[in-house]
């Protein structure tokens, strides 16, 4: 440890030919190619931007208020950055489903991922769940009883995806409307679930009782 120490001290003090932009401390100094300065300055130069952003939406600083000193800041930045991408997501998704040449497949909601894709693996978690509940047994009445069960989860979480789906529709048209988030009524849950109902919307649905049905269905032996 005390020879490299000499080392190093001596290569501090030799004459080291180097770009100027380039440290004069080691190891920087004996660095003989260029190195990225712009790229460093452009992070420097980055941070700053998302950290004044942040100032300017008070309102991401308080959802990040667990956040220490100036990583706040930048958490909050990068939120104002999402939400306003979201934004224009969702406008372009809007504009084109109203245009007949387009048509846009599937239930689009803020967490940009298509509801009837999720709802597939409501089918199995269903199925499987009550497999798993029941000791690993498998009837024709637990199939019943999975099927009903995917069947409400659906069009639970149908009625909420659109929920949100109009909430946020009617807040960028300047309409405070609220839409409860428990139905008042049969009827009114019925109107806010078949809201721009698709086709797809009816082949999910398929697939979700296809594999609420199949997973505890009775093993058949051959003969």
């Amino acid at each position: 440890d005390r020879g490299r120490k000499e080392l190093l001290s001596r290569l501090e003090e030799l004459p080291a030919y180097k770009v100027r932009p380039a440290s004069n401390d080691c190891p920087d100094r004996w660095m003989t190619g260029t190195q990225n300065h712009e790229g460093l300055a452009g992070v420097v130069a980055a941070v700053e931007y998302l950290t004044d952003l942040g100032e300017l939406h008070k309102s991401h600083l308080i959802e990040v208020t667990a956040k220490p000193g100036r990583t706040r800041q930048l958490a909050a930045g990068l939120h104002a950055i999402q939400d306003y991408e979201k934004q224009l997501g969702q406008r372009l998704l809007g504009e084109l489903s109203e245009r007949p040449q387009f048509k846009v497949w599937g239930v689009t909601i803020t967490t940009h991922v298509s509801f009837g894709l999720v709802a597939v693996v409501i089918g199995v978690a269903v199925g499987k769940g009550i497999v798993s509940f029941t000791g690993g047994k498998r009837a024709e009445s637990l199939q019943v009883m999975a099927v009903v069960v995917a069947a409400a989860a659906y069009a639970a979480g149908t009625y909420l995806t659109k929920r949100t789906f109009i909430l946020e529709s009617l807040h960028r048209q300047g309409r405070l409307i609220d839409v409860p988030l428990v139905p008042t009524s049969p009827a009114y849950f019925f109107r806010i679930a078949s809201a721009g109902f698709q086709l797809f919307d009816l082949v999910f649905l398929a697939i979700v009782m296809y594999q609420a049905w199949r997973i505890p269905a009775p093993v058949r032996l051959p003969g």
